[in-house]
C-alpha cells in the first residue's frame, strides 16, 4: 500500500474466510532543507534546522565554504547548528541520512545572513 485510503482486506484459510476493512494513512518521509538562515540571536531561523530529521537517526552533516574548506561537521546532527562562528555568505552543505529509511544524500547550497 502506497496510498491513503480504506482498504477491504479478506483472509481466507481452508474452512473459513473473514473480512474486513482498513483505513491506511501515509506520510510521506521526505528530508525538508531550508536555503537561508539567519544566526542573529534573535531567537528566530538561529539554527540550521531540516524538517524531517527525526525520521533519519544518524545523519551526517558537512558543511563547507566556497572555497570547499569544511567549517562543520556532525556524525549524528541533530539540528542544532547555528553557525555564529561563520562570515555571511553561501555555503554548501552535504547530508547523509542515517536510519533505516531510504533517502538520497542532500548536497544544497545555503545562504547565512547574521
Amino acid at each position: 500500500v502506497t496510498d491513503s485510503g480504506t482498504y477491504y482486506v479478506q483472509v481466507s484459510g481452508l474452512c473459513n474466510t473473514t473480512f474486513d476493512t482498513v483505513v491506511v494513512t501515509t506520510e510521506i518521509c521526505n528530508i525538508i532543507t531550508p536555503n537561508v538562515i539567519t544566526p542573529n540571536g534573535d531567537g528566530d531561523n538561529d539554527f540550521l534546522v531540516f524538517e524531517g530529521l527525526e525520521r533519519f537517526p544518524n545523519s551526517s552533516l558537512a558543511v563547507f565554504d566556497r572555497w570547499g574548506k569544511k567549517v562543520y561537521e556532525s556524525s549524528d546532527y541533530q539540528n542544532n547548528w547555528s553557525p555564529t562562528d561563520v562570515s555571511d555568505g553561501t555555503y554548501f552543505i552535504i547530508l547523509t541520512p542515517g536510519g533505516i529509511l531510504e533517502a538520497d544524500v542532500i548536497r544544497k547550497a545555503l545562504t547565512i545572513f547574521h
